[in-house]
């Protein structure tokens, strides 16, 4: 589980390398010798910071996500445009900023051949085998929870984590203890696993726990892994599962932190202030295509759940024909207005809630807050669906950055969608930090380019 947590560093200490080789070999092209330390110290600071720059960019790009998500074939173009940003940064950068003594026009146009073949070298070439494993290894999974089936299929679809799943065992094909404990042994006389997977906190699997570790140690280079953490590890959301009073109790009511919390806040308070200045730019431009649409309010006022379950008011610009509280879309007429489709796909519509924002009741990340109603339903629908108004609701947040939904639509629209999204929220709500939310807000970047782009393209089609 390390390496698979830890995939993104190699990525990142490896696109480091190749950004670093690929000035250094800039500088070696550009004057036909071994840079001296002073021309290395001259470049270095100005680019380090393009460096930095880059990485992000990567990451809003994608390139940092699991790489079953990533095709070879897209990686080239993904990088190229990636690095033509790079460089128009730095152009403004190194002509514009004074502090700077270089303006290295035939440098930069050097470096951004060198540094986008180096990348994609890195990442098509040497990345995989340094991240790959030949499949000698068998696991298998004691459980029958609904994730152990997604869990088989991307394991068994992956070289990167080094080990086949075997067909798993049930804990209901047990009788009773004992005769649980009797097929277990008998698959592991047969099949001789190395790798054994289960939930340890699972009450039913309490009796049998000492004979699996009783294997584990008695096997040379066997291993246990715990079950949820391995899922966790791999899909970033929680097994619904695996959700009891000591999950809640552990991860959603722990203490808060002093120093994440003051942060948190007075970032909440830069970025609303900023974005309700982006909302008085926009409102005339936008008023006036409703206006010519048809009739209707340009904001709306909704009843949400707030931290606590409390309820909330917050405010939107109006998308659609109507507002009706607790139902889903599809349930009644009200339609999504054209204006208001560009509107959600580019999230302007969401803006008016930074006003909630500055008063405390939100927070820009978080998990979504829903309309009283349909919150209402969801509680009674879903298991521990409460546990994500723990901490405070925000506008955008780990699932709206992570989960897919249908062609056309960008939220929820059945109890199914809304597990996926629990799981991704309860994700939020365990492992909640600056560079977390840090990692969420470059992610949002992404999803709104993505949503702009995909909108002009179909408007140009």
């Amino acid at each position: 589980m390390h390496t698979l947590r830890n995939e993104w560093l190699i990525l990142l200490l490896g696109d480091l390398f190749a950004l670093t080789f690929a000035l250094v070999t800039t500088l070696i092209v550009r004057y036909q010798t071994i840079p001296s330390n002073d021309l290395l110290g001259l470049h270095f600071i100005p680019f380090s910071l393009l460096f930095i720059v880059s990485i992000s960019i990567f990451f809003i790009a994608g390139l940092y996500d699991k790489q079953t998500l990533f095709a070879k074939a897209a990686l080239p173009s993904t990088v190229f445009f990636s690095q033509v940003v790079n460089v128009i940064f730095a152009a403004l950068l190194f002509f514009f900023v004074p502090i700077f003594t270089i303006a290295p026009k035939t440098n930069l146009l050097i470096y951004l051949v060198l540094s986008t073949l180096f990348i994609i070298a890195w990442r098509i070439i040497l990345a995989p085998r340094v991240q790959s494993k030949k499949k000698c290894e068998k696991a298998l999974i004691i459980g029958d929870s609904p994730e152990v089936q997604e869990l088989i299929k991307e394991i068994n679809a992956n070289d990167r984590y080094g080990f086949t799943c075997l067909s798993p065992i049930s804990v209901v094909d047990g009788k009773n203890a004992e005769s649980l404990t009797h097929a277990v042994a008998k698959r592991l006389a047969e099949d001789e696993p190395t790798v054994l997977i289960a939930n340890p906190s699972d009450d039913r699997l309490k009796p049998l726990l000492s004979h699996l570790f009783g294997y584990v140690f008695a096997k040379p280079n066997a291993t246990f892994i715990n079950f949820n953490e391995m899922y966790e590890g791999i899909f970033e959301k929680v097994a619904l599962s695996s959700l009891n009073p000591e999950w809640y109790l552990e991860n959603a009511s722990r203490p808060p932190q002093i120093a994440y919390g003051a942060l948190k806040r007075i970032i909440d308070i830069v970025g609303a202030t900023l974005f309700a200045l982006l909302l008085i730019f926009l409102t005339p431009f936008i008023w006036v295509f409703m206006h010519i649409e048809g009739k209707g309010p340009f904001f709306i006022s909704q009843k949400r759940m707030g931290k606590h379950t409390k309820p909330t008011r917050v405010f939107k610009i109006r998308s659609m024909t109507s507002v009706e509280d607790g139902v889903w879309i599809g349930e009644t007429d009200n339609k999504v207005t054209k204006v208001g489709g560009v509107l959600q796909r580019t999230s302007i519509d969401e803006l008016p809630q930074v006003l909630a924002v500055l008063s405390g009741k939100l927070s820009l990340i978080g998990p979504r807050s829903d309309m009283m109603g349909l919150a209402e339903r969801l509680q009674e629908a879903i298991p521990y669906y409460n546990v994500r108004y723990t901490i405070t609701p925000g506008i955008t947040g780990w699932a709206q950055t992570h989960q897919r939904y249908s062609p056309g639509l960008i939220k929820p629209s059945s109890i199914e969608d809304t597990k996926v999204r629990l799981q991704y929220d309860l994700y939020y709500v365990k492992h909640r930090s600056l560079l977390l939310d840090i990692s969420i807000a470059l992610r949002t970047i992404r999803t709104l380019l993505s949503r702009l782009f995909s909108t002009f393209k179909k408007r140009h089609d």
